[in-house]
């Protein structure tokens, strides 16, 4: 819902101070007993130039205001709670003016290009004494307005103490660190075990875990590894140059180093085409999935497990699939990710039944070797399944509407399949519909025989841009003209994600909603920022194509890395969902013989508002 509270108690950080002095100028309302300070977003008005404006994070306004993570709208309305920026407020944890809270400790949102080192510099204090006030950070996992706490005390002995773990400043090339491992501890292990097990001194361990004593089974603590490099932007891109006089293979793999068994294994084989001279823009589109993979590798990369991800130019060649297929490092793959051809795609599914390894498949949309073969991830939905849990979800969500599905004579019947499953369904549940038939463009008088009093949901029959525009301008109209206006709406089809100017207007003024595998809204801070980081590490932008490949290569590459490391290697235990920027995965297995199928479909709502909701059919 727009303008949906949520009723969190919110952490105090040192931006509050600011938000404060700034907010007890902006009005007030009172919504359910509590006061609301409250703010119109201005036209042309961005999260960033608000964060500035307000003296907040993001993760504040959004945690206050859930759609904003989805993009700021002109004229919507944000609204924080008046208790949360109070003195008064009941929070333990909140700031005062001279940067020290109530409860001793300092509260730093870092800033771009802030490093932990310089920090802990700034301070006066170590990082080990930031690692341990702050579960969950890592030297090198970080991002810019993230809060931390820090002690003050810590300044006192600072000077005295010296700190292990240095990060030393970014050159072109890389950027050297001592990075820390996440490990858990095993029954009955000591800290002297562990220590000459992963090659480092008792003392090693304890600095890298302040306060630890004694060790219990289930413990996770830092293990330090000085040896590690993390490639920068400059060395992935000039790795990527010099692959593509050659091969694909290794441009991004291991960044955690070998010393864990327990290992997420990638292979990614696709026609990367890099013997040609001028590859096809099919193949750079391929390219920019890999681009966008090694974007959520690095994202996780401090994940506790080490990554390693194989890359192979297929060459759209079914001999050099044969050949890759035959390399011994193959049978030890977790996960390969499949070109769209037929035959080489049969070929990789064969092989992964035979040797155990599962099978992504995101390319070869209308497949059907998932029936039989209990190794492949199916990743788009099939159409038959897809139909039934849209046509349930629209029923549901518009309640009491009665379909009306308008379709011109003689036109091409490309919706056949979708719209007689819809009738079927509806008249199965014994729900009332309506069809209106008309010649060139629909008239006033098509119209006639619907009550102005009632609340109608229309369906176009097919999905091109003319069918829809055949029917906005009477529609406009006959909304207008009812008795109340909020009671029509319009249902089409994911080919008008790309619509855009007056006719996209026309599906916000229409409150029309779509159904679709995937949808990217490029007005959303999620997307701007996946936008902006793969900009920055490639130096130049993702290929526009529907859907962006780049953001689904991240996609693919989040929910991956994070399900078999959920499932350690198996996707038959404890699956994994995850809401993506464009895609979702949320995998089952309809049979017990064949493979897992992506259950993950959205509905887009285009809002008279100008907002746009993106949920996903449960």
């Amino acid at each position: 819902m727009f303008h949906k509270l949520v009723k969190y108690a919110i952490i105090a950080i040192a931006s509050v101070v600011s938000l404060q002095s700034y907010a007890l100028e902006l009005p007030t309302k009172e919504i359910n007993g509590k006061s609301y300070y409250y703010y119109e977003v201005q036209p042309k008005e961005t999260i960033y130039s608000l964060c500035k404006r307000l003296g907040v994070t993001k993760d504040e306004i959004i945690k206050y205001n859930p759609s904003v993570a989805d993009g700021l709208r002109a004229n919507q309305t944000l609204f924080f709670p008046v208790s949360a920026y109070s003195d008064s407020a009941p929070s333990a944890t909140a700031t005062h003016h001279d940067g020290v809270s109530s409860d001793g400790l300092i509260y730093h949102t870092i800033q771009k290009g802030e490093s932990l080192y310089s920090i802990a510099k700034n301070y006066n204090t170590t990082i080990e004494s930031l690692l341990e006030l702050n579960p969950g950070l890592s030297p090198n996992s970080y991002k810019a307005d993230t809060t931390i706490r820090i002690r003050p005390q810590d300044a006192n002995s600072a000077k005295d103490s010296a700190s292990t773990t240095t990060i030393q400043p970014e050159t072109t090339d890389s950027i050297s660190t001592i990075r820390y491992k996440q490990y858990t501890v095993s029954k009955k292990e000591t800290i002297y075990a562990i220590a000459k097990k992963h090659n480092v001194t008792v003392d090693d361990i304890k600095r890298a875990n302040p306060g630890l004593e004694q060790l219990k089974k289930g413990q996770i603590i830092n293990i330090p590894d000085s040896s590690a490099t993390i490639a920068t932007t400059a060395t992935i891109q000039q790795q990527q140059q010099q692959a593509q006089e050659t091969s694909i293979e290794e441009i991004y793999e291991d960044v955690h180093g070998k010393t864990d068994s327990d290992e997420i294994r990638i292979a990614i084989m696709l026609p990367f085409m890099l013997s040609q001279k001028s590859p096809s823009k099919q193949a750079l589109l391929y390219t920019d999935f890999y681009k966008g993979f090694l974007l959520a590798v690095d994202s996780l990369r401090d994940n506790g497990t080490p990554i390693h991800i194989k890359v192979y130019d297929t060459k759209d060649d079914i001999s050099t699939v044969r050949s890759i297929l035959a390399k011994p490092e193959m049978k030890t793959m977790n996960v390969i990710i499949s070109p769209d051809d037929e035959s080489q795609y049969a070929e990789i599914a064969s092989f992964g039944k035979k040797n155990n390894c599962n099978i992504f498949n995101l390319f070869a949309v209308k497949d059907t070797l998932y029936r039989d073969n209990d190794h492949i991830l199916q990743a788009n939905i099939p159409h038959s399944m897809m139909y039934t849990k849209v046509i349930d979800a629209i029923v549901s969500d518009f309640d009491n509407a009665t379909p009306v599905f308008v379709s011109k004579q003689n036109e091409k019947k490309d919706k056949d399949e979708f719209i007689n499953t819809f009738k079927q369904l509806l008249d199965i549940k014994g729900i009332e519909y309506k069809s209106i038939t008309y010649t060139k463009y629909l008239l006033d008088e098509d119209l006639e025989s619907l009550p102005k009093n009632g609340k109608y949901v229309f369906i176009p029959t097919s999905g091109n841009q003319n069918a829809f525009l055949n029917i906005t301008n009477t529609l406009r109209q006959y909304k207008e003209s009812m008795d109340n206006p909020d009671n029509l709406s319009v249902f089409g089809y994911p080919e008008w994600t790309t619509f855009r100017g007056e006719i996209l207007e026309r599906m916000h003024e229409l409150n029309t909603t779509i159904y679709s595998r995937f949808y990217n809204d490029t007005d959303s801070y999620r997307s701007k920022e996946i936008e902006e980081k793969f900009q920055a590490w490639y130096g130049a932008p993702m290929m526009n194509a529907i859907p962006k490949q780049g953001i689904l290569g991240f996609d693919a590459g989040m929910y991956v890395i994070k399900a078999l490391k959920k499932n350690h290697g198996d996707f038959n235990k404890n699956n994994h969902t995850y809401n993506g920027i464009q895609s979702g995965y949320n995998f089952s297995r309809p049979t017990s013989w064949g493979g897992l199928i992506n259950n993950s479909v959205y509905l887009i709502s285009f809002r008279p508002s100008g907002i746009i909701e993106k949920n996903v059919i449960k």
